[in-house]
C-alpha cells in the first residue's frame, strides 16, 4: 500500500494556460501465492487519485487477477478491472487504451476515455527462465468494443515482457485500428 501526495504545475504550450493543482493518491496492490509456479494466486489492484484546483477530479482504477495451474506445467491468468474518471478532467487526465498495452494490445491508435472495462485470459508454459505465453484482450471504451489476441515471453515472474499481438474487429463499431504491434512492457505477469 502506498501513499502519496503532490502539488504540481504545468503549462499547455498550445494553448498558452497553466495548470495548478494538488491532491493525493492511494494504491493498494495485494497478491497472495506465487506467478505460475504450480500453485493457485490472485490478487489485485486499486488505485484512487484524487486532485484539486484547475480541472478538479478523481480517477479511480479496480483490476483483479488469478492464476491457476494445469495440467502439463500450464497455467491459466484471469484479469478484469474498470477504470473512471469523475470531476472536470483535463484532456491528459483521461484513461488512453491502445498504444502502450496496458489496457488493450494490438492496436495501433490510442482511445481517450472517462470510462473503461477490461478483459484479459493468458495461457502460459514455462520454459526455463520465462514463460511462453499466448493471450486474449478485450477492453470497451467510448461505446466501443476493442479486441486482440497475440503470443509472448514473459521473463522472471513478470519483470520483462514482450508481447506480439494482433488488433481484431470485435463487431461494435470504434475507431480501434486494429493492426499488428509489438509491446514491451514492464512490471506486469500478463
Amino acid at each position: 500500500m502506498s501513499l502519496s501526495v503532490f502539488a504540481e504545475r504545468d503549462a499547455d504550450i498550445d494553448t498558452d494556460s497553466t495548470r495548478n493543482r494538488v491532491g493525493g493518491a492511494l494504491e493498494w496492490k495485494p497478491w497472495w501465492g506465487a506467478f505460475g509456479d504450480g500453485t493457485l494466486g490472485g490478487g489485485g489492484t486499486v488505485i484512487a487519485r484524487g486532485s484539486a484546483g484547475d480541472n478538479p477530479h478523481v480517477r479511480t482504477l479496480v483490476a483483479g487477477a488469478l492464476v491457476a495451474p494445469l495440467a502439463g506445467g500450464l497455467s491459466l491468468g484471469l484479469q478484469a478491472g474498470m477504470a473512471g474518471v469523475w470531476g472536470d478532467p483535463a484532456p491528459q487526465d483521461l484513461w488512453e487504451i491502445g498504444v502502450t498495452g496496458n489496457w488493450i494490445r494490438g492496436h495501433l491508435g490510442t482511445v481517450a476515455t472517462s470510462r473503461t472495462w477490461m478483459g484479459r485470459v493468458d495461457l502460459q508454459r514455462p520454459v526455463r527462465f520465462l514463460h511462453l505465453s499466448v493471450y486474449g484482450d478485450w477492453a470497451s471504451a467510448e461505446g466501443a468494443d476493442y479486441c486482440a489476441v497475440g503470443a509472448g515471453l514473459v521473463f522472471m515472474d513478470g519483470l520483462l515482457r514482450l508481447d506480439l499481438a494482433k488488433g481484431l474487429d470485435c463487431g461494435r463499431e470504434g475507431s480501434s485500428r486494429a493492426g499488428w504491434k509489438f509491446h514491451p512492457r514492464g512490471f506486469t505477469f500478463f
